[in-house]
């Protein structure tokens, strides 16, 4: 019961949990100094990695919400990411939350990004497939055994030709997705300020 409880709750308050933790990362960015050099060969090289990451996960995300919205209370989404994998939008949330950790130069940042994402959400997937499990009954078991729950299997790819969109509910996940990509921008102006002393640092942490 109490294990329920716990999955129900992270499913329901995930919005302002995430929001909390933002704020909790967001001090680490602002005041502790960086864990390498900046414009060294390896600050190029993560920077590089985080940013190809955060443009695969927004890519992802819109292409996954091309075939989510609208749907996910009233059909058992099956095409598309969703053939490969049963949580696209997870799974490229988390390549989100990588780059992003990386595109720091902060190591605790990197660290409690990655580990927030590892420690909550699969509660919260677990409760959200309970509710489709609730809704689909066999047909979701079927998909279930079927496709993995985060690492896609790319031989199992289906879609169709033409696919109906809830235009208003996908503009919305677009807008959505863009948080990544200002996140990623944000990093680069506090880096700036950083190097400038506009912001100081207090902290020093590996």
């Amino acid at each position: 019961m109490y294990i329920m409880n716990m999955k129900k709750h992270a499913s329901k308050y995930r919005k302002p949990i995430s929001r909390l933790f933002f704020i909790i990362v967001l001090f680490f960015i602002l005041f502790t100094q960086y864990s390498w050099q900046p414009n060294s060969i390896l600050d190029i090289v993560v920077e590089t990695i985080g940013f190809i990451l955060v443009v695969l996960c927004s890519l992802g995300r819109i292409w996954s919400g091309l075939y989510i919205e609208g749907k996910k209370n009233n059909e058992l989404v099956t095409k598309g990411p969703y053939s490969m994998v049963r949580n696209p939008l997870y799974l490229f949330s988390f390549l989100g939350a990588l780059g992003l950790g990386l595109s720091s130069k902060n190591l605790i940042v990197l660290l409690l990004l990655v580990g927030f994402f590892a420690l909550y959400y699969p509660l919260v997937i677990k409760a959200e497939e309970e509710r489709l499990q609730e809704l689909y009954q066999e047909k979701f078991l079927s998909y279930k055994k079927s496709t993995p729950r985060f690492m896609p299997d790319f031989s199992k790819y289906y879609t169709e030709a033409k696919y109906l969109v809830n235009v208003k509910r996908y503009i919305k996940s677009f807008l959505d997705v863009m948080w990544f990509f200002w996140f990623y921008i944000f990093l680069r102006i506090i880096e700036v300020m950083h190097i400038n002393g506009i912001i100081p640092v207090f902290y020093k942490i590996p």
